[in-house]
This record gives structure tokens, C-alpha cells and sequence, in this order.
């Protein structure tokens, strides 16, 4: 896995983790406490990492975009980790990303996309759950 493979991977994490802490979704904690959080994360990224300003307002959009999304497919009643998986691989693939479409549309393969949903929402899932009975 590259860097940038990876980076986007945990952007596409972080910022699913935060929707679901600071939209009241999560068992572990309260509405106020992810809105903590969230802010707490982008300051971090914002003032530890010594990063250019237009590096740092990327990686806060990227966050922005995948909480947005799952907001959006929570609020439609849709599995809220499909837009978010559709994001992430468009995101890392690229112009690749026709390659992994259905053939004659712009569609992603729906299985490929089920896969990375899928795996999302085991990662985010295990991690939202991990404190719940310590």
C-alpha cells in the first residue's frame, strides 16, 4: 500500500468515525463529546504536522466530503458507507477508476463496491465498538 493509498484510506475513516461520533450515531459517547473530537482532530492536523496550509485545507475537505456523504445516505435511509466507498475508490483509482466500472456506463462494479463497503464497515464498526464493554 502506497502513502497515498494509505492516507486516503484513514481520511476516508476519520472522517466516516467522526460523522457517526458528532451526528449522535455511536453507543461510546455523546453528540457534544464527537463534536469535541472532531474539532480537537482538524486542529491537530491544522498544527502537529507542519504542513503546508493548502496540504492541510485538502485533507480537512476530504474529511468534510466523507462525513457529508455519510450524513447524506444516513438521512436518506441508504447504507451510509456506499457513497463513502464509491468516494474512496474514485479518490484512489483515479482516471483508473472507468476500469472498474460496468461496462458501457460510469457505474462502479457493484461487487467491487460491496466488497469495500463492506470491509468499512467492519473496520469503522470495530473501532466505534471497542470501548463499549471496558
Amino acid at each position: 500500500m502506497t502513502d497515498d493509498t494509505s492516507l486516503e484510506v484513514s481520511l476516508a475513516i476519520l472522517g466516516t468515525s467522526l460523522a457517526i461520533l458528532k451526528g449522535g450515531h455511536s453507543t461510546i459517547m455523546s453528540k457534544a463529546r464527537g463534536t469535541e473530537i472532531e474539532i480537537c482532530c482538524k486542529q491537530s492536523i491544522e498544527r502537529n504536522y507542519e504542513l503546508p496550509l493548502d496540504s492541510v485545507s485538502k485533507l480537512i475537505e476530504a474529511i468534510d466530503e466523507y462525513q457529508a456523504a455519510f450524513e447524506r445516505d444516513k438521512q436518506s435511509n441508504v447504507n451510509p458507507f456506499g457513497e463513502i466507498s464509491g468516494i474512496m475508490l474514485v479518490r484512489l483509482l483515479g482516471p483508473q477508476v472507468k476500469s472498474f466500472c460496468v461496462r458501457g456506463t460510469t457505474a462502479l462494479d457493484p461487487f467491487l463496491h460491496q466488497i469495500v463497503g463492506d470491509i468499512m464497515t467492519m473496520t469503522i464498526a470495530e473501532a466505534m465498538t471497542f470501548w463499549k464493554d471496558r
